[in-house]
C-alpha cells in the first residue's frame, strides 16, 4: 500500500517532465485569479528552471508542493501545504485543479489525502485556508470536508478590476474524525 494513492488521485513531488504542464497550466489566468494574481506571460525556460529548484529543494517546515494525478496518470492539479507552524500545531494549503478536470471529485480526495498525512503523521492540530469570496465551488468543497468559515478580510484581494473580501476557514484534527478513541 502506498500513503500516497488513493481510489481517485494519487500525490506526488514535483519532476523534471512537469515544466510543459505549469507552463501550459500558467495559460489558464482564470485559475491565477483564484489562486491570488494573474501572472505576467513566462517562458518555457523559467518553469524548466522552478521546475528543477523544486524536485532539488529540501522540506522545510513540512511545506511541500504536491502535483495531484488522477487514475490515468494525468497531471489534473496540485496542493501546496505552506505556514506549517508546527509549535502552535497549524497549517495551510492551496489547491488547484485544472479547468478540465473539475467537478471529479479530485481536489476533494487530494485534500483528504493531504489532512490525514499532516494529522495522523506529523501531528498537526488545524489546518486553515483561504478562499476569495467570489469562490463559491471552493467555499461549498471546504464545507463539505467540515471546515468551518472562522473571518473575513474585507475588500482584502484585487482581481478582476474589483476588490474581493478574503474568507478564513479552518478545520481541526477532531473535525475530521482522525482523532483515536480511547477504546482504540
Amino acid at each position: 500500500m502506498n500513503y500516497w494513492e488513493g481510489d481517485l488521485v494519487s500525490l506526488r513531488g514535483i519532476e523534471i517532465g512537469d515544466a510543459p504542464f505549469f507552463y501550459n497550466w500558467n495559460k489558464e489566468t482564470q485559475t491565477q485569479q483564484h489562486l491570488d494574481q494573474i501572472w505576467f506571460p513566462s517562458s518555457l525556460r523559467r518553469q524548466e528552471e522552478w521546475v528543477a529548484k523544486q524536485t532539488t529543494a529540501s522540506v522545510e517546515d513540512d511545506s511541500y508542493f504536491f502535483v495531484i494525478l488522477n487514475k490515468n496518470g494525468d497531471r489534473v492539479g496540485m496542493v501546496h501545504t505552506n505556514d506549517c507552524d508546527k509549535k502552535n500545531g497549524h497549517f495551510s494549503y492551496a489547491v488547484a485543479i485544472l479547468e478540465a478536470h473539475r467537478n471529479k471529485g479530485y481536489a476533494k480526495a487530494a485534500i483528504q489525502m493531504v489532512l490525514a498525512y499532516y494529522f495522523n503523521e506529523l501531528r498537526y492540530h488545524k489546518a486553515l485556508v483561504g478562499i476569495y469570496a467570489f469562490n463559491k465551488q471552493s467555499i461549498g468543497l471546504h464545507q463539505t470536508l467540515g471546515f468551518q468559515q472562522e473571518g473575513r478580510l474585507r475588500e482584502m484581494i484585487y482581481a478582476g478590476n474589483a476588490y474581493h473580501d478574503l474568507l478564513k476557514f479552518g478545520l481541526l484534527k477532531r473535525e475530521f474524525g482522525l482523532v483515536p478513541t480511547a477504546e482504540a
